[in-house]
């Protein structure tokens, strides 16, 4: 099953791309010095407002109708002595970057793991994850999870968007056709400031 539902949702990405080729993009500029191209649409309503911690950098949600909808964050955590950026850094280049994909919980069923890789932001090790669920507790059930990691000098920084749908397979489905190549962009768009780039 789970090679049939990845398996149709790479067959739709060429139709992702074409209708992401359909969207206005700004580039902004975030606390501390990061850029990222957002949907226009958006306006200013990218910028996080209170009450949203202080560790978010970049808010928005954008819906596409039948397709469902997207919220996407980026986020700011430190560093701690049991989790730091060496331990980080070399468990993303294993590809192990899936362990931020997992998600739990007695809501949560028919959790997937579509991906997980290796990458690299302005030359700081990186990893992206993808993952499919149901989440019961929602009326829009089918959820597709994407995260992009990067082990930056001082900080972890996390770009998470989530998609949804009625269930999880109309999710990955309007995941392929409509939003990857909307979150490749984010993704790719990320910058970081000097101060967290590897010298």
């Amino acid at each position: 099953m789970r090679a049939v539902i990845w398996g149709a949702a790479i067959a739709a990405l060429a139709a992702g791309a074409a209708l992401a080729q359909d969207i206005a993009w700004k580039t902004v500029s975030l606390d501390g010095g990061f850029t990222i191209d957002v949907p226009q649409i958006v306006g200013e309503h990218y910028k996080p407002e209170a009450p949203a911690p202080k560790d978010v950098l970049m808010y928005f949600l954008v819906s596409a109708g039948d397709p469902g909808s997207m919220s996407c964050q980026l986020r700011r955590q430190p560093y701690t002595a049991d989790f730091t950026r060496q331990t980080l850094a070399a468990g993303l280049a294993l590809g192990k970057a899936g362990e931020f994909c997992k998600i739990a919980g007695d809501a949560i069923h028919d959790w997937q793991l579509g991906s997980s890789e290796a990458s690299t932001t302005d030359g700081v090790q990186a990893g992206t994850c993808l993952s499919a669920y149901n989440d019961s507790s929602q009326q829009a059930q089918g959820r597709v999870v994407t995260m992009k990691v990067v082990a930056g000098k001082q900080n972890i920084y996390q770009l998470l968007c989530i998609s949804e749908f009625d269930d999880k397979d109309g999710a990955v489905t309007a995941y392929a056709t409509r939003w990857s190549a909307v979150v490749t962009k984010l993704q790719e768009s990320l910058h970081l400031p000097a101060e967290e780039k590897t010298p």
